[in-house]
């Protein structure tokens, strides 16, 4: 048995409705010229999977051969007649039109391959692609396990939403009209159960075999004889979608009330019309000059296809309007974010919520009733964790960049951030009663507990330091605020070592090994004429010959505090706000 590949029919690129639109045979043979053939032998039995190209394409169902149909035909010597093309008969076993698998997963293909196979189907037919074993099973395992979903191709109604008609198109595409609507935006197309009945005795109905059957767009009744096929643009949007790729959803519409979707739904493969039903005139038509009705025997006549589709996931039930249970109404929005890997703006999935709160406080009650055993597989609930801590630490980066910029901020305003965030200082921030305990006739700016147990302590000063390194005799030095500093984080020091037996019975923290860090001064307030390579190396020598106290400046704490916030996330970080 061979494994192939084959791309939708010629046209699906911008979501259109396909040539031959009842599901049946396809043909895997192409010839542009007399000695130009394309010719695959798909043999009876064959592996098939289905592609859809563009953007966001990927494999979106895939079957067997059931018959080959007609074998290719050579027309040598007749240059303006086509080649007769060999025809397949394919079954699609499992179709997955709404979560396609990428190519890029297929092993065994060369990546210029089937980069140069897409490129050629979204402008042309193209025969079928012979694949290994292994990119086929490949292929079978991504399907199981979908990825994440991107915009256009995601989809964020779940069966039973009550949404607004004038959402749905504005977020997805379409005409606001009509009972089949093709979206030219997205890859959609959906259909409205209720919409337009176009005087049939009804709109839908479920068949004994499970199918769902509904009423399709009326066609004329000529004088010619009917064919066996609709032909109008909206009846074969329904029946074609699966040979274009195109998830086909299903929509519950009552009047001018919001639609309820209702889920999605293929189009019966062996007999996706089940019959033609008469309607009922329309009305006659005035004509534009003399404004006379037309006459009875100049009315045309139409009928409608019964159309028969089986549902792709677990339909939501609807109901008559008085049976149906009170559900809350959502909306849809489209909003335009940044991308991480992408420096310019990319349009995300739309989100169908109440409200941005409810919608936050709905999805942390879910989180909180996984179990415990069950969250280490949570992968999408860990990067969300990921992502709102990183951006939190980000922005109170930004808010302490800002207010050590600023000349006038005191100690008291970056006290108060810093105490928020102690996680720059590599601690765990003990909290106010214990600080309040741990003072002594002098109190600590920050207590902080090491990985180890120890306790580190933490003196703010201001930013706005002219004296913090002088030169004298020709090489920086600290100056006369630095040493002040760290003779009072030495008596702080001092003071805990005399309170150790104390503080070790009532808090089990050992102050004997306690240690202290002096925030104090920026470079950009510096008076003397030094770069920040100078300034750093005079406050490196100096702490290389201090004992339990380092002296840093605000500008290395936001230096490692940026780069632990890069390290310790699996994404690019954001840049800090200036």
């Amino acid at each position: 048995m061979a494994y192939w590949l084959m791309a939708v029919d010629h046209g699906s690129r911008a979501y259109e409705a396909p040539p031959r639109p009842i599901p049946g045979d396809w043909e895997t043979s192409h010839c542009t010229g007399r000695d130009d053939h394309h010719v695959a032998e798909v043999a009876e039995g064959d592996a098939v999977a289905l592609i859809r190209v563009g953007r966001h394409g990927g494999v979106v169902a895939h079957g067997h051969t059931t018959a080959v149909v007609a074998d290719h035909t050579f027309n040598e010597g007749r240059f303006y007649l086509r080649c007769d093309p060999r025809r397949i008969a394919v079954r699609f076993d499992e179709t997955y039109l709404s979560a396609p698998a990428p190519l890029r997963l297929l092993s065994g293909i060369a990546a210029s391959a089937k980069a140069r196979y897409a490129r050629r189907a979204q402008s042309r037919p193209v025969p079928l692609l012979e694949i290994s074993d292994e990119a086929w099973q490949t292929l079978m395992r991504a399907v199981e396990t979908p990825g994440r979903l991107e915009w256009p191709v995601a989809w964020n109604l779940e069966p039973g939403a009550v949404v607004s008609r004038r959402d749905v198109h504005d977020t997805y595409g379409g005409q606001r009209q009509g009972a089949i609507v093709r979206c030219g935006t997205t890859p959609n197309t959906f259909v409205f159960l209720g919409a337009g009945s176009n005087g049939a005795p009804f709109t839908f109905r479920w068949a004994d075999d499970g199918a769902l059957t509904f009423v399709g767009k009326p066609e004329e009744i000529t004088n010619t004889a009917p064919t066996a096929e609709p032909v109008s643009s909206e009846n074969r949007l329904v029946l074609g979608h699966l040979r274009s790729g195109i998830p086909l959803r299903i929509f519950h519409s009552s009047g001018r009330k919001p639609v309820i979707y209702l889920g999605e739904a293929v189009v019966d493969q062996e007999r996706p019309v089940e019959g033609w039903i008469d309607v009922a005139t329309p009305p006659p038509i005035m004509t534009p000059r003399r404004r006379t009705w037309q006459p009875a025997h100049e009315q045309r006549r139409f009928r409608a296809p019964l159309l028969r589709v089986h549902p792709a996931t677990e339909l939501a039930p609807f109901l008559a309007p008085e049976e149906q249970p009170r559900r809350r109404r959502q909306t849809l929005r489209l909003a335009v974010t940044r991308s991480v890997n992408d420096a310019g703006p990319s349009t995300q999935p739309p989100a169908a919520q109440l409200s941005d709160a409810e919608a936050i406080q709905h999805a942390t009650d879910r989180l909180r009733a996984v179990p415990d055993g069950a969250m280490p597989e949570l992968a999408e609930a860990a990067e969300l964790a990921d992502l709102v801590i990183r951006r939190h630490r980000t922005a109170a980066l930004g808010d302490l960049r800002r207010l050590i910029r600023d000349p006038d901020t005191r100690e008291p305003a970056i006290q108060r951030l810093l105490e928020q965030h102690t996680w720059v200082f590599g601690g765990e921030y003990m909290g106010a009663a214990a600080r309040r305990a741990l003072s002594l006739s002098d109190q600590l700016d920050i207590p902080l507990i090491r990985g180890d147990g120890t306790l580190h302590g933490v003196e703010i000063k201001q930013a706005n330091i002219p004296k913090l390194v002088v030169v004298h005799r020709g090489r920086p030095v600290v100056g006369a605020p630095v040493h002040e500093a760290v003779v009072q984080a030495m008596n702080y020091l001092r003071g805990l070592d005399e309170q150790r037996h104390a503080l070790l019975n009532e808090y089990g923290v050992d102050c004997r090994r306690a240690s202290m860090t002096v925030v104090i001064g920026d470079p950009a307030f510096v008076r003397e004429q030094l770069t920040a390579e100078e300034i750093a190396e005079a406050i490196r020598t100096y702490n290389s010959h201090l004992s339990r106290i380092r002296v840093v400046t605000y500008s290395e704490l936001l230096d490692g505090a940026h780069r632990s916030l890069r390290l310790g996330g699996a994404s690019t970080p954001v840049p800090l706000r200036q």
